[in-house]
């Protein structure tokens, strides 16, 4: 049986608690894995063609002067 938890430590004599159930086998600790610090703009760079790139710009000038 596999089940996966994120839990928040109240208290600093949780962690030996945990690390003692470790040692015995009954649970694992994961490594959590970095989060790429990857640019939104970098991100979506490549995502629209330039046509559609043009639409949504022509479509945002006239939604403004609509205001």
């Amino acid at each position: 049986m596999e089940n996966t938890f994120t839990i928040e430590v109240k208290n600093s004599k949780t962690i030996d608690l945990l690390k003692k159930l470790e040692e015995l086998n009954l649970i694992k600790f994961l490594k959590k894995e970095k989060k790429n610090n990857m640019k939104l703009s970098d991100k979506l760079r490549g995502s629209l063609t330039k046509e559609q790139a043009a639409d949504l710009d022509a479509h945002i000038k006239k939604a403004r002067e609509e205001w």
